[in-house]
């Protein structure tokens, strides 16, 4: 339902009336750090984000400082929130998209500031869905290669190979332009990254697997 704008500004009126000092439930202390919060708390608790940034807006609480302090030092900051690495190269990006832009202030246009937050929301949305694809593809890859074994471990670390031996960003580019101009969207392109990233997932549950097949059957001879 559509309402118009006197039923809004109405609204907005009985907030005001109930609740005339609204605070946010994000810290920060001063426009870029507010930002930085609200990128850090998606698909994040409130809390757990002031925990991890009451030790960073200390060290990093402008673009610049943000900058100098790296994505590497930035990931141990934040590392206790979920998406952590996209969120790094993200708050990293934008920080420096802010000093190239916007000479390191945050832009009080509603709408700029509008472009920079979704464009953010868009890059961890494709971090989200790649990482999930490339873990459910690394798991069943990485299961049936080491439980069954055989020639299926065979072809499996076969295709596994190939994928180690061509840079993945030749792959991503090579598949995502064979689809098409009118296919390709913000899903697609999370769904190919994540095709093309599921290798390591892959060795590493194979590894765990055989490693357990290889313990029970020393087990088993023990018992026999």
């Amino acid at each position: 339902m559509t309402r118009n704008r006197a039923e809004i500004l109405e609204i907005m009126r009985v907030f005001e009336r109930e609740n005339p000092n609204p605070q946010c439930e994000l810290n920060f202390v001063n426009p870029y750090t507010l930002l930085v919060a609200v990128v850090l708390s998606a698909q994040s608790t409130d809390k757990g984000v002031n925990k991890a940034t009451e030790a960073l807006f200390k060290v990093a609480d402008t673009p610049q400082k943000m900058l100098d302090l790296g994505e590497e030092k930035l990931k141990n900051y934040i590392k206790t929130i979920g998406l952590f690495n996209n969120k790094a190269k993200n708050i990293i990006a934008l920080s420096r998209q802010l000093v190239n832009d916007f000479g390191g202030e945050v832009p009080a246009d509603r709408d700029t500031l509008t472009e920079l937050v979704k464009a953010t929301g868009v890059s961890l949305l494709i971090g989200l869905i790649a990482g999930t694809v490339a873990t459910l593809i690394g798991l069943l890859v990485g299961l049936l290669a080491g439980y069954v074994g055989g020639w299926v471990d065979d072809v499996l670390m076969f295709i596994a190979n190939i994928f180690t031996v061509i840079p993945g960003f030749v792959l991503l580019i090579l598949i995502y332009y064979s689809i098409g101009q009118a296919a390709r969207g913000i899903t697609t392109c999370a769904l190919v990254i994540g095709f093309t990233s599921w290798v390591w997932t892959a060795r590493s549950v194979r590894s765990q697997v055989i490693s357990l097949r290889n313990r029970d059957h020393v087990n088993l001879s023990k018992l026999s």
